[in-house]
């Protein structure tokens, strides 16, 4: 949509230049956030992170419940979220970029849908 349209759609619309660095920080205080209930996160800038999940399954009881967690941390911080997980960090990012939001812990499905997207 464009500004215009978007200003007449939105009269208290409130328009912020694109800043980098203002990315990256924002990026590193969720990871920041997250460490709080995960161990591995890597960061993918400019927008993403990659959480390694099989170390925390028996802490939370299983993939769901370990979402659950995260969710509602995330919650606190009112970000926008897209997820995915994968048999490969590449798969669940791919997966994540198509909005998928996803979480699967059966591995042969994982496989097939990481075959369906490659």
């Amino acid at each position: 949509m464009g500004l215009g349209s978007a200003a007449a759609l939105c009269q208290d619309l409130q328009v912020h230049p694109y800043d980098s660095d203002v990315e990256a920080r924002r990026l590193k205080d969720i990871a920041q956030w997250l460490y709080m209930i995960t161990s591995d996160i890597c960061l993918c800038p400019p927008n993403g992170l990659l959480i390694k999940v099989t170390n925390m399954l028996s802490l939370y009881d299983g993939i769901e419940n370990y979402w659950n967690a995260l969710q509602a941390h995330l919650a606190h911080l009112e970000v926008q979220t897209y997820y995915s997980t994968g048999v490969s960090p590449y798969a669940a990012m791919l997966m994540a970029k198509q909005g998928r939001n996803w979480i699967e812990p059966n591995r042969d499905k994982l496989n097939e849908c990481s075959h369906a997207i490659h």
